[in-house]
């Protein structure tokens, strides 16, 4: 009986003992196939089929797999206990995912814009030359980071056993807080960063080639390029110069306003009066005008130790009208023209509003339509009296216009001519002339048969005549 009991109970151990079964998944890459069936895998696959408990997927621990034109490494994720992971030198677009017993991962020199994450397990990460615009969670373990050569704009946050950090040639424009464990950081190469976070001493420092202007802190590193010898601490900005832009605005249009660059400022911040729109970091604004006033100010910012200057500020006051040009001004000869003449009218001068001149006919304006001065020319279809006038516009509102009187210059009859009118056959300096009145240019015509020989566009001529009996006119006129 007892011998028959311990049969029993063998036969239902056997029975009901787990049987290992083989579990075969995908592998998309051709190339990474062939590799796996090159490099003592090709028992562990059925076609592009992998088997993930075969026991040399199981217990690999170090896979390099550098320069095979894989794209894919699909599959990866199974070998349970790999180590170390090197696939540099490869066509791969992202990085799928790893197993969970991963140290060391080298994927430089990819086309990657994608790691999916990163196991617990990891301690070094290399992923240069690829095009990154980002980092995945960064785990504790990792305690070597090397990511140059990519289009990072921004780190996520550091781990806090990281020792080295290797970013440079990116597009980063902000750096996060650094863990005290870290000996070395190279940013060189990063056109947009202008701050650097709280430092400590370091024992390597590369920053040129950025916008670091100051720095938050001091500290030292052993080998600094370039040297921090006579990079000054970050300040506080002073209170900016007054604010330029004007104060009398109509409602709803675009007005811009301005301050000198403050020393010491990353960015500049703006508050506007309440319905007015507008947004900027720099030391101008453009802005959309509301229906009321209030007040404008602008503060100086250092980013790099997040202190901002006083604020400066300007009233303004939301209109629905404008004042007309106080004034008219004519240059570049008399108030009267004539036909011929080219004139300048001025007003005076008012900062972010638009002029809007109007002729009379037969006047033409050259130059200077939208400004405070104008160039004008008259026509000879300039034949009577008329008015020049300007008008201040500033988006949808505008002023009465100002007006200056333009007079067509006519000049007044000459008076009688004196001279000879009988006798004058065959004579010469023969004297005609009028009283003369200063500043006037005298046109004279004589009949067929007489030469002016001397005289012409003055009040007084010389005329010669011929041999033959001649009647006619001497018309002059002024």
């Amino acid at each position: 009986m007892f011998k028959f009991f311990n049969l029993h109970c063998i036969l239902l151990l056997f029975l009901f003992s787990p049987e290992v079964k083989a579990q075969f998944v995908s592998i998309p890459d051709t190339n990474f196939v062939n590799w796996l069936n090159a490099n003592g895998y090709s028992g562990c696959m059925n076609g592009n089929m992998m088997d993930t408990t075969c026991t040399a997927v199981v217990n690999a621990n170090n896979i390099d797999i550098k320069y095979n034109m894989i794209s894919n490494l699909s599959g990866i994720q199974y070998f349970d206990n790999l180590y170390n992971l090197d696939c540099r030198n490869n066509q791969l677009l992202f990085i799928p995912e790893l197993p969970i017993s991963l140290n060391y991962l080298f994927c430089d020199n990819n086309q990657i814009t994608t790691i999916t994450s990163l196991p617990n397990s990891i301690t070094f990460l290399s992923c240069q030359y690829n095009q990154l615009a980002s980092l995945p969670i960064l785990p504790t373990s990792l305690k070597w980071l090397y990511c140059q050569h990519n289009l990072i704009i921004s780190l996520p946050t550091l781990p806090t056993n990281l020792i080295h950090l290797y970013c440079s040639y990116n597009l980063l424009a902000v750096i996060p807080i650094l863990p005290d464990s870290l000996t070395s950081l190279s940013i060189h190469h990063n056109p947009n960063l202008t701050c650097l976070p709280i430092m400590h001493n370091l024992i390597d420092f590369v920053w040129s080639s950025t916008n670091i202007s100051c720095i938050p802190n001091s500290f030292s590193a052993l080998m600094a390029n370039p040297s921090l010898a006579n990079i000054p601490i970050c300040a506080i900005p002073p209170q900016s110069g007054v604010i330029a832009g004007p104060v009398n605005v109509c409602q709803g249009v675009s007005v811009t306003y301005s301050i000198n660059a403050v020393p010491n400022s990353t960015s500049y911040i703006w508050t506007l009066p309440s319905g007015w729109s507008g947004t900027s970091t720099s030391n101008s604004i453009t802005v959309t005008s509301g229906n009321t006033g209030g007040v404008i100010s602008v503060s100086a910012k250092n980013d790099c130790v997040n202190l901002s200057s006083a604020a400066t500020s300007l009233i303004v006051t939301a209109i629905s009208s404008l004042s007309p040009p106080v004034s008219v001004s004519v240059s570049g000869g008399n108030a009267k023209v004539c036909p011929g003449d080219n004139r300048t009218y001025t007003t005076p001068l008012i900062n972010g509003v638009t002029y809007n001149w109007t002729v009379p006919p037969g006047g033409n304006i050259l130059s200077g339509q939208g400004t405070n001065t104008i160039n004008v020319s008259f026509t000879p279809n300039f034949i009577s009296n008329g008015s020049i006038s300007v008008a201040i516009v500033s988006g949808n509102c505008s002023s009465t216009t100002r007006n200056i009187r333009v007079n067509r210059n006519i000049p007044s009859t000459p008076s009688l001519i004196t001279g000879s009118v009988n006798g004058l056959c065959n004579s010469t300096g023969n004297i005609y002339s009028v009283v003369n009145t200063p500043g006037l240019t005298y046109q004279w015509t004589v009949p067929a048969g007489a030469t002016i020989t001397s005289g012409q566009g003055t009040n007084s001529i010389a005329v010669s005549f011929g041999s033959s009996n001649l009647t006619g006119s001497i018309i002059v006129k002024g």
